[in-house]
């Protein structure tokens, strides 16, 4: 596979996200894939949306299953994943995807959408596409997009889905090492802040200031208003893990899904009484995660006060009355985590957080209506 993303250097602060010089174009024949769960708005009205975070994770983890000797750069957005990848992976990428499909509909009765962009297509039509490395911990990493290639992408494959959606023979996917074990997370200052936003200029020369108003409401640093605190949270019950392992799983009686839950069932104590042997792992999660990143939208969810979630969103509707931005939020108590844990060692496990009860896809409505408007 080629190393392009592999070797790109890292940046460490998320402040220096928006940064052109952290930024290297994609090459030119590289693939977009977008996935994301159709009906979403009113799954998450039927209280689904841990099904649907769930099934959003799945699909990252399905595909580092099926290539575990690669790294593609990626975002999660909390009902599915958007991914970049070389060409020469397309042919055993869709047989994976298109088994997604049908694992979504036979296991949790979603309808999931699934496509495949040629990055050249896009560029044709003045669409470009650069990707930056924010280091996390050791070598974990989180990719970060610029450019509006990801954008034209889901436009296109929700509208011409007969063209760009994949088909075919399809193969189980595998989701080893993909968990949800954890209950929501209750905030600690108060309320949980899902944020998008989009600028309305093609080269985002707004978003870099609406960062730092942002910033200046957290006094400069978002450490504190990261949403991760298992000391505050709690282990799901063995029955519900046992309901949401099943899921994962395309036989009963698959002997990896009684080694799952033998898992499940050793660690629960370990986790609940706080044993030593996890406590390295439970202190890192937090920086491990991505409650924060960049993918042409700013996406973030920051555990705030009451104060905090009114500053930022007066913040964003003046540079929306502006016609600077468009934005979307969603609030609620608690976050929610989904985790991919190959391994507990420090650097070799990621976390994807999102709001409770909606989260990003509730935020994308009002972004959605937003940009509808100011486009109009």
């Amino acid at each position: 596979m080629s190393n392009f993303y592999s070797s790109l250097p890292t940046f460490d602060k998320f402040f220096e996200v928006l940064e052109s010089k952290h930024y290297t174009p994609v090459p030119d024949d590289w693939l977009i894939v977008v996935t994301d769960v159709k009906g979403s708005t009113k799954a998450i009205e039927a209280g689904r949306y841990r099904d649907i975070n769930l099934v959003g994770a799945a699909c990252l983890i399905a595909i580092k299953n099926a290539f575990p000797d690669d790294d593609f750069p990626f975002v999660f957005g909390g009902d599915g994943v958007t991914l970049a990848v070389p060409p020469e992976v397309k042919t055993q990428l869709v047989k994976v995807l298109v088994g997604l499909k049908s694992h979504a509909r036979s296991f949790f009765g979603f309808d999931l959408r699934v496509g495949v962009v040629p990055l050249k297509e896009l560029t044709r039509t003045g669409h470009r596409l650069s990707i930056a490395k924010q280091k996390l911990v050791g070598t974990q990493h989180l990719a970060m997009f610029k450019g509006s290639a990801l954008q034209e992408a889901d436009r296109l494959i929700k509208e011409q889905e007969d063209v760009y959606g994949v088909r075919g023979e399809g193969i189980p996917p595998r989701f080893d090492g993909l968990s949800c074990r954890w209950e929501a997370i209750p905030s600690k200052q108060g309320f949980i802040l899902a944020i998008l936003i989009q600028d309305m200029t093609d080269d985002t020369s707004n978003m870099p200031e609406v960062l730092k108003r942002i910033y200046d409401i957290f006094g400069n640093d978002l450490k504190a208003a990261n949403p991760v605190n298992l000391d505050v949270t709690a282990y799901k019950p063995l029955t519900k893990l046992a309901v949401e392992e099943r899921k994962l799983h395309s036989s009963l009686f698959h002997s990896f899904y009684w080694v799952r839950l033998l898992q499940i069932f050793l660690a629960g104590p370990v986790f609940k009484y706080k044993l030593p042997v996890l406590q390295g792992y439970t202190q890192s999660v937090h920086r491990h995660s991505d409650y924060r990143k960049f993918d042409g939208t700013l996406r973030m969810i920051l555990d705030c006060t009451a104060e905090q979630s009114r500053q930022v969103r007066d913040v964003l509707e003046m540079y929306k009355q502006q016609r600077r931005i468009a934005y979307g939020c969603h609030v609620t108590k608690s976050a929610l985590m989904t985790c991919f844990v190959p391994s507990i060692k420090e650097g070799e496990h990621i976390h994807f957080i999102d709001a409770d009860q909606g989260g990003y896809a509730a935020a994308a409505i009002g972004l959605k209506a937003q940009l509808k408007e100011l486009e109009g």
